[in-house]
């Protein structure tokens, strides 16, 4: 095996086991960013968020009493955080992405909700399980940390006290 195959391999399974073990992994991927639209239409400012939530369409409720009691608990507030609605194309036809847009404007009024068409954002990421909470730096997007899965009080808390001690380190 020549040199640059070796560098091949051992980068690709660097990428691999860092995949595998993202708690654990110091390596930082830059987070593919698109142009995302809110349920209005404004275009996101993804150097306004450090934190991401990404749903989709049959896992999209998060307990508002854990995520309130998550939030005050680690002082976040609801302007530092990104929701994300990760749409599939199936569902991504100019009738649906009118219902669908209208139906986020009626559940949520107050908070922006960017819509994913295609799952762009998703497939980009690596965002297989939904929820996904990404947290990233604001200026360059580099991921730091993310969670998935059924969220509870107790794996929130471990994730949020776990990022605070590595954006201090």
């Amino acid at each position: 095996m020549n040199n640059k195959m070796f560098v091949k391999y051992f980068y690709l399974m660097l990428v691999v086991y860092a995949n595998k073990n993202s708690y654990d992994c110091y390596c930082r991927k830059t987070i593919y960013t698109p142009n995302l639209l809110d349920q209005y239409n404004n275009p996101i400012n993804w150097n306004k968020y450090n934190i991401i939530a990404v749903g989709n369409k049959k896992n999209h409720k998060i307990d508002n009493d854990l995520l309130s009691y998550v939030l005050t608990k680690f002082r976040i507030f609801n302007n530092d955080i990104c929701i994300i609605a990760s749409i599939p194309s199936w569902f991504s036809t100019y009738g649906s992405k009118i219902l669908l847009r209208n139906s986020i404007k009626f559940i949520e009024k107050k908070h922006p909700v960017y819509i994913d068409w295609h799952q762009k954002f998703a497939y980009a990421n690596n965002v297989t399980i939904f929820p996904t909470i990404i947290i990233k730096t604001k200026l360059n997007n580099l991921e730091l940390n993310r969670i998935s899965g059924i969220l509870t009080k107790e794996k929130l808390e471990h994730f949020f006290k776990k990022v605070q001690l590595d954006t201090k380190n």
